[in-house]
């Protein structure tokens, strides 16, 4: 695929127009291959996209802002991610995204909490599934009989989300781009960047980016949907777990949920309050992990057998 129209080809520009034609030799990765020199083959492929895609990034911005925007238009590859269990990739246009492919070895526990209780047939709830990484591990461990569904409302990154369902073939994941929240209503998701696979920010952090999403009780959305009991939630949503927990007040007491995880830094109104109300519906903590910087830390509450 050749590089953007852009005028006045110099040495910089000549060097990102090379760049790119070498992150289009391949649309996708191969699927992944039973011989070990075909592993380690597709592994060189995937280092090599991701070392491109990096070296293409940091030459973009030697570039002027309007050779910049043309090239950010075409900017993207697919790099596997980091889940050893099935061949699932990502799509990257940013080096945001290009994070998102670490998402097991930054949340190994996560994965140990999915992998020790989901089961073929089962379901799965991701609420702030972002562009999908935990979705798509979730979507393998359940098979084409269970059914995962993926709450991401922020738009940028909810492209990217239906993307890799796409990307990876995955029909049993259900995608909605709703806030979860304790009633319907209107809100605002204020944002760092426009960029896919972005936290959301607030108050003093605001950058003026901003999206009018709609809140739902997900209890309404079950009903309205006829979507299936989850036996598994994740909540990831900076710092609105205890408004999904208020409108999720019949899904908490179904007895097919066994466990939720969400994540909250230690000891403040969020994490504090996420937990009265998991308490309250009868489930207990039974694992507590931190991870990155911060000391943000991943709560497992389990419903006593």
């Amino acid at each position: 695929m050749g590089g953007p129209g852009v005028a006045e080809p110099n040495t910089t520009h000549a060097l990102a127009f090379a760049l790119f034609q070498q992150l289009y030799r391949r649309d996708t990765l191969a699927p992944v291959a039973t011989s070990p020199l075909r592993r380690l083959s597709h592994r060189a492929e995937n280092l090599y996209q991701t070392g491109v895609f990096l070296a293409a990034d940091v030459v973009l911005r030697c570039l002027s802002r309007r050779r910049r925007l043309a090239y950010h238009e075409v900017q993207e590859t697919v790099v596997a991610l980091d889940y050893p269990g099935a061949p699932l990739r990502l799509k990257i246009r940013s080096t945001r995204e290009l994070k998102r492919t670490l998402s097991c070895a930054k949340e190994p526990e996560t994965i140990r909490w999915m992998e020790a209780n989901l089961r073929p047939g089962d379901t799965f709830y991701d609420a702030g599934a972002n562009v999908g990484a935990y979705s798509l591990v979730a979507s393998h461990l359940v098979g084409p009989l269970g059914c995962v569904v993926s709450f991401e409302p922020g738009a940028p990154s909810f492209s990217a989300l239906v993307c890799n369902i796409g990307l990876n073939g995955c029909a049993n994941i259900v995608p909605l781009a709703f806030a979860l929240g304790s009633e319907h209503r209107r809100s605002t998701l204020d944002f760092p960047s426009a960029l896919a696979g972005e936290t959301t920010v607030g108050g003093s952090e605001s950058t003026g980016l901003s999206q009018v999403v709609c809140c739902a009780p997900l209890d309404s959305l079950i009903e309205t949907y006829q979507l299936p009991a989850p036996r598994l939630i994740k909540i990831d949503v900076d710092g609105a777990e205890p408004e999904v927990l208020r409108g999720a007040t019949k899904t908490l007491a179904h007895p097919g949920l066994i466990s939720v995880l969400f994540e909250a830094y230690p000891d403040t109104p969020t994490h504090m309050d996420t937990a009265g109300l998991l308490e309250a519906a009868g489930f207990r903590q039974v694992e507590a992990n931190s991870h990155g910087t911060g000391r943000v830390t991943n709560y497992v509450y389990r419903r006593p057998d």
